[in-house]
Parts: C-alpha cells; sequence; structure tokens
C-alpha cells in the first residue's frame, strides 16, 4: 500500500471513529435544545390566559399563527384564519366581562410530532358569575425562527 492510499484509509477510518462519537452528541445538544424552547409552551399558555382573564383579546391572539390558513375547528365545523377567530372570540366572549368570564387551561402533556412542532392536548375552564363552561382542546404547535412558538391548528369542543 502507498502512502496517498494509506493516508486516504486513515483519514477515513478517523473521520468514521469522529463521527460515531459527535454525530450523536450533536444530535443530543439539539434535542436538549428543541426540548429547552419547548418548555417555553406551558408559559405561553399561561400568558395567553392571563390576556384572556384581563380582557387583551390582541394580547391572547398573540399566540396564534397569524395567517388566513389558520385552521379552528370547534363544533360548529371547521374555520380558517386568524381574523375569523378574532371576530368569533370578540363576538363570542369579548362584548363584555360578564360574558368573557375568567379562563384557565390545564395542559395534559406536550407530545412531540417533529422537530419544531408539538401537540398540546388539554382542557379548559372559563368561570362566569353564574355559569361555568368547560371543554376540551387539542392545540398544535409550532417554533418559528422570528416569532417564537405559535399555535397553527386548533381543535376545541
Amino acid at each position: 500500500m502507498n502512502k496517498k492510499t494509506a493516508g486516504a484509509l486513515l483519514f477515513f477510518l478517523i473521520a468514521a471513529l469522529l463521527g460515531s462519537y459527535v454525530i450523536p452528541a450533536m444530535k443530543k445538544s439539539y434535542e436538549k435544545q428543541e426540548q429547552s424552547k419547548a418548555t417555553r409552551i406551558p408559559q405561553l399558555i399561561t400568558a395567553q390566559s392571563d390576556s384572556w382573564n384581563n380582557g387583551d383579546l390582541s394580547g391572547f391572539m398573540s399566540l396564534y399563527w397569524k395567517s388566513d390558513s389558520l385552521p379552528f375547528l370547534t363544533f360548529s365545523g371547521v374555520q380558517y384564519g386568524w381574523q375569523r377567530l378574532y371576530d368569533s372570540y370578540q363576538k363570542g366572549y369579548f362584548e363584555s366581562d360578564a360574558k368573557r368570564g375568567q379562563l384557565k387551561f390545564e395542559i395534559e402533556k406536550m407530545i412531540p410530532v417533529e422537530s419544531h412542532v408539538y401537540l398540546v392536548p388539554g382542557s379548559w375552564t372559563v368561570s362566569r358569575q353564574d355559569t361555568v363552561l368547560s371543554g376540551k382542546f387539542s392545540l398544535l404547535f409550532k417554533f418559528f425562527e422570528n416569532d417564537g412558538w405559535k399555535i397553527i391548528a386548533d381543535h376545541t369542543w
């Protein structure tokens, strides 16, 4: 074996050995960063309910992906669009403090779907002076580099 062939063989052997240690370590580091980002989701949901409880619909809606393609599914069917969802909340809850009530979310778990995407199922309760409304939700969150975590799909019943 000549020096050139031996050098190439040695290079590939070292690269393979480094790859078998470096790539898994990089993957673990990436997964930790991903989990670290995801730990913000419960805090964001709490801030969202705080906005609701303070009568701040714009603050509440800031967690949603501002797109005409945003799907939200309720007992009345599937609708699309950030503005349409905003208008629905405005009409259904934000016409008065009594109608809005106090919102509380309970997250059941966070399920990673793929890189930067989580499914978050849970329950919601709106306590009004004379009634309590409650139900379930599943929210699909996606991390955007410029905007952070946003709800890209909402299924509430």
